[in-house]
């Protein structure tokens, strides 16, 4: 349920060494996997092709907003955030075929705005969302090839994790991470080469019947809603 996912990616924020959020892979993405390449819808709702979304570089008054309701729109979105400051740009990332990824980005004309963001929950259309800072894409480095995937069934098993992402390309490592010996709902899959990450951000999952998310692995240090709230002690 969205709670579980919210209470699963929670925790995860607090108490690894990595945070989950989705980032600016959209302009690699490999267009056969899905017949054509997601698009950005705008602020008036028109579509738009990811090549015109240039992530190369960061900006400090940018914000990533995950966990979004299927349902949300761009424009619900930005009318959400304006109660922080003023919005100059917003977008809800979206499938070729219309269907919503459940992320999108906020800019934001006053680095101001996105301290007061990050330091609240927030529930948009009844749903907790994430909220973190946007990386530009050069930021994620090494760990370009390591996805952190929630939320998964408690009772699937690193290996069953494995054979499900082979089919597209090679797995070099899976793992579920555990808590006193119970499955936390979440794990990462790194491939050995760009292709296969590729390939796997760019399908829709769905493992022993649950829908689940593929996302990058953010490194250490990467800021969230989630961590403000809870600090490590």
């Amino acid at each position: 349920s969205d709670s579980d996912l919210h209470e699963i990616d929670d925790s995860f924020e607090r108490e690894t060494e990595f945070s989950s959020p989705e980032e600016d892979y959209l302009d690699e993405i490999v267009e056969e996997q899905r017949g054509g390449s997601p698009v950005l819808e705008d602020r008036r709702g028109n579509s738009r092709a990811t090549d015109v979304y240039d992530p190369s570089t960061s900006n400090p008054c940018k914000i990533h907003v995950s966990s979004l309701c299927i349902e949300t729109t761009t424009e619900r979105l930005k009318k959400y955030f304006e109660q922080y400051g003023e919005v100059v740009d917003s977008v809800v990332m979206r499938y070729s075929d219309g269907a919503s990824r459940r992320f999108g980005f906020i800019t934001f004309v006053e680095e101001s705005s996105v301290a007061a963001v990050l330091g609240r929950t927030h529930v948009i259309e009844g749903k907790t969302v994430e909220v973190a800072k946007a990386i530009a894409k050069a930021s994620i480095g090494e760990e370009s090839n390591r996805l952190h995937v929630v939320p998964l069934p408690l009772e699937v098993k690193s290996e069953e994790l494995k054979a499900y992402f082979e089919k597209f390309g090679e797995v070099t490592s899976a793992e579920i991470i555990y808590r006193r010996g119970r499955s936390r709902g979440f794990g990462f899959i790194v491939f050995k080469t760009r292709e296969g990450t590729k390939r796997a951000l760019a399908a829709r999952h769905t493992i022993r019947g649950k829908i689940v998310e593929v996302r990058y692995a953010q490194p250490k240090g990467f800021e969230s809603s989630s961590r403000r709230r809870n600090p490590p002690p």
